[in-house]
């Protein structure tokens, strides 16, 4: 295609060459017809004037004959009208002459002008020929060169063929050599592929009963420290019951309600513990299912039980507390009151409970999920990482894409 363009190219350059050198020689015919017509025309000009010429010097010899006659007339003349007569056309012959020498004068100067004329024109006579020659000299090199720049396009075409045909061989010979080598790759590709497939499945079939073994084993573990668990906290409660067990009792919903009250922090001392703090301590360990968090408590008491005093003001005391009011379970009021304890530091911690005499089955299913003991082995709600066991998108297997040209499901991972 590039050698086809190559050679349209370089044929339309040697056609406007050869135009060009046949427009140089056309306007220089041209200038040389206008040339020799210019040339005859300063020919029959300059014999004109030579006619002319001879005509005017013929007049004024006929004229100085004239006049010489007339002035030998009056001079023989004997009357004075005879006389008057012949000077009379003396003058006239005499203005005949003039008359004929100007004409002369003029045909002089009108030659001079031809032969000028016919320098510029012999001039332009040799530009012309000159023109000519070299227009002609062109015509000949543009079609010598458009010659030889068509043997030069015969011998690339005849080269091209060859080329082309040489490349469709190695072409052929090559796609031959390339289609064995898919051929050989494809059958490798299956033996491979099949190879890794039954590894795959035994390595698959292995770490399945690994797992199986180890999800038993964690099972029975599991199932082993639960019942340890369950003994614990079986012992704990029944502890804390016979030391705690005229502070709360049972009610028909099984829910309680309970209050903390917190000294602020001017008040609590070094170990003073925040009410934000325990909130999240008895959370962390499902001790509560609700909670809220009451500040600037104004709590009012006696300070002595002396009835008979009647200064009132001085026996009565006023403190500003934090309160914590929330839901628990019956079961869980005994850990409650120990874990309260335990986060404020304090031995006289005031708790209050009483409980709660109607509920939803609702309500009271969730209270009894909120407060549901937990293995204390397990990490807390705040201490687990949710990402912890997840994994990027590219590792995991997301769809399967089915090979257009062998039929394959291939796994797209």
């Amino acid at each position: 295609m590039i050698a086809a363009e190559k050679k349209a190219a370089a044929e339309e350059l040697e056609r406007r060459k050869e135009a060009k050198a046949l427009a140089l020689q056309k306007a220089a015919d041209q200038a040389d017809d206008a040339r020799r017509a210019e040339a005859k025309r300063i020919r029959d000009l300059a014999r004109a004037n030579r006619l002319a010429k001879q005509k005017a010097a013929d007049e004024e010899r006929e004229a100085e004959l004239e006049k010489q006659k007339a002035e030998d007339e009056a001079k023989n003349a004997k009357t004075a009208s005879a006389i008057r007569a012949a000077k009379r056309k003396a003058r006239e012959l005499n203005e005949q002459i003039v008359e004929a020498q100007l004409k002369r004068q003029q045909l002089r100067n009108a030659n001079k002008e031809l032969r000028r004329l016919k320098a510029i024109a012999q001039n332009k006579a040799f530009a012309a020929q000159e023109a000519a020659a070299k227009a002609a000299y062109r015509l000949s090199r543009a079609r010598a060169e458009a010659a030889k720049e068509q043997a030069r396009a015969e011998a690339q075409k005849v080269a091209s063929e060859a080329a082309i045909k040489s490349a469709e061989a190695e072409a052929a010979r090559v796609k031959a050599a390339m289609e064995a080598r898919q051929k050989r790759e494809k059958a490798a590709f299956e033996k491979a592929r099949a190879k890794r497939e039954r590894a795959a499945a035994a390595a698959l079939a292995a770490a399945k009963k690994e797992a199986e073994e180890a999800l038993a084993a964690r099972r029975e573990k599991d199932a082993e420290q639960l019942r340890k668990h369950k003994k614990m906290m079986a012992d704990k409660k029944a502890q804390f019951e016979a030391q705690f067990k005229f502070v709360w009792g049972v009610s028909q919903t099984g829910m309680s309600v309970f209050t903390v009250d917190i000294e602020i922090k001017e008040e609590g001392g070094k170990n003073w513990v925040s009410a934000e703090d325990t909130i999240m301590a008895l959370f962390k360990k499902t001790l509560i299912s609700d909670v809220n968090n009451f500040v600037d408590v104004h709590r009012w008491y006696k300070n002595d039980i002396d009835y008979g005093s009647t200064n009132v003001n001085a026996q009565m005391k006023k403190q500003m507390k934090k309160r914590l009011v929330g839901l628990t379970d019956d079961d869980r009021v005994a850990e409650l009151i120990e874990e309260a304890i335990d986060v404020q530091n304090r031995e006289m911690l005031d708790i209050l409970i009483w409980q709660l005499s109607a509920a939803g089955s609702e309500y009271k299913a969730w209270n009894s999920l909120q407060t549901e003991e937990l293995d204390q082995n397990q990490p807390k709600f705040d201490e687990v990482d949710p990402f912890a066991n997840s994994t990027a998108i590219s590792s995991e297997t997301s769809s399967k894409m089915t090979d257009y040209a062998a039929g394959r499901v291939t796994t797209v991972g």
